[in-house]
């Protein structure tokens, strides 16, 4: 051959072999989507769903080693987060926009609605396993806990709505329930019933093994107007009956018409939206007069009159984060979290903490509250919406981090958190004079 075709074929190859190594943090055979300034508006920042998004550069040699890790994570997580690429050395506007300085830069967008969108970036390792793990922690949901006594606060929430209700053994909500309740968002309502918690409703609706799935039309709570499933109810089984009845391609049993909201529903309803209006006329107010910072040291609770007063009874609109620990937190992880609640100084937000290990009665107290039994390793936290008299608890695979606590106030800020716990009623007196034997 001849000796200038032969190295003109060489080099054809090596430069093949680049456009293909470059090429792979997106392609068409894989779930990483390619994300250009044409379709990042549509796909990511219009989306209720929640978005892993790389900026690479095809030159960044980290970029490459990533590429594996990010494909894997995004095809674990296939239906429940999406993964996105940009080429933010091709895009750089689209890189200088997200303040991005070097590659790769990971950020996460989530939540509903243009402020709740808002990224954050990624801090953690590059590895799959972490990427997967990151992504399922920082899922948004919008599904109801169900207790024995809220099935009826659940059906008259978005009456209008279709109802879906998984009946469950697991303790915690999973990745693709709350992936679903983000992607179908003010279309259908999702909740769940867990068995340790709900036996008095799983007797009464006939559920005789989990997981079972049923859906309601709008304006029923029949369970002879309910679809039911019994097998097959893996993430994509679920996600596809969720998108079937959606699409009209499976019908309830019967068609439960247009009845109209009953008197208590709408009373209800017309209450909520009084109440949301006012609480936005607030908002707005307190943006025009520019809001005054106020004092974010995480408030010790010792008696039950302390909790009333900064959480199940506040009068100034706050919303209370409470920390429920025993025998003290790790001192490097309260100076991080004391630092992370400075930020949040001219929010609608106030911090609180309660040891259990205190006294009897607060432990007493904080497992009425939480309806579980505590143990002294776990930290739990949760916002408590007096107004609404009900509390949403973190859900934590692991122990509470850092990335998770500020995570989970962006959720709170920006309105993604759903309070879906009703606060018991008669909650006992405490406090912390009677100490627990080491």
């Amino acid at each position: 051959m001849n000796p200038h075709r032969f190295l003109l074929l060489i080099l054809c190859l090596i430069l093949l072999n680049s456009v293909v190594t470059l090429k792979c943090q997106a392609t068409s055979n894989d779930p990483v989507i390619e994300l250009t300034p044409k379709n990042f508006k549509s796909l990511v920042l219009d989306s209720q769903e929640t978005w892993m998004v790389e900026f690479y550069a095809p030159w960044c040699g980290h970029c490459k080693a990533l590429a594996p890790h990010w494909k894997q994570a995004a095809s674990k997580l296939n239906g429940i987060v999406k993964f996105g690429a940009v080429d933010a050395d091709k895009h750089r506007q689209l890189g200088q926009k997200y303040n991005v300085k070097g590659f790769p830069t990971i950020k996460i967008f989530k939540g509903i609605g243009v402020k709740a969108r808002r990224p954050s970036d990624y801090q953690g390792e590059r590895t799959a396993k972490a990427l997967e793990q990151f992504a399922k922690t920082s899922l948004p949901s919008f599904v109801a806990i169900i207790k024995n006594d809220g099935m009826n606060a659940f059906f008259n929430e978005d009456s209008s709505l279709p109802h879906a209700i998984l009946f469950t053994e697991k303790s915690k909500t999973s990745p693709i329930m709350k992936a679903l309740s983000l992607r179908h968002f003010g279309n259908i309502s999702m909740g769940e019933v867990r068995k340790k918690d709900g036996n008095a409703l799983i007797k009464s609706f006939g559920i005789t093994q989990f997981p079972t799935l049923l859906v309601f039309p709008p304006h029923s709570s029949a369970i002879e107007d309910a679809i039911r499933f019994e097998n097959d109810l893996a993430r994509d089984q679920l996600s596809n009956k969720i998108e079937s009845i959606l699409s009209g391609n499976l019908k309830f049993p019967k068609d439960a018409g247009n009845h109209s909201e009953s008197a208590s529903v709408g009373e209800e309803r017309e209450q909520e939206l009084s109440e949301d209006t006012v609480e936005q006329i607030e908002i707005g107010k307190r943006v025009i007069e520019q809001p005054k910072a106020h004092s974010t040291e995480m408030f010790l609770l010792k008696s039950k009159d302390e909790y009333v007063r900064e959480c199940g009874e506040r009068v100034d609109g706050k919303i209370c984060v409470l920390m429920i620990y025993s025998r003290g937190i790790n001192s490097e992880l309260e100076t991080e979290l004391n630092g992370i609640c400075e930020k949040y100084k001219f929010d609608q937000v106030v911090f609180t903490k309660l040891d259990i290990s205190s006294s009897l009665q607060a432990k007493e107290f904080a497992e009425i509250l939480v309806q579980t039994k505590l143990n002294d390793s776990e930290i739990k936290l949760m916002a408590v919406r007096s107004r609404k008299n009900r509390l949403n608890q973190l859900e934590m695979d692991d122990s509470l981090t850092a990335s998770m606590f500020t995570s989970y106030l962006d959720r709170l800020i920006s309105g993604d958190l759903r309070y879906n716990q009703n606060i018991p009623k008669n909650l006992p007196e405490w406090n912390s004079i009677e100490k627990i034997e080491l």
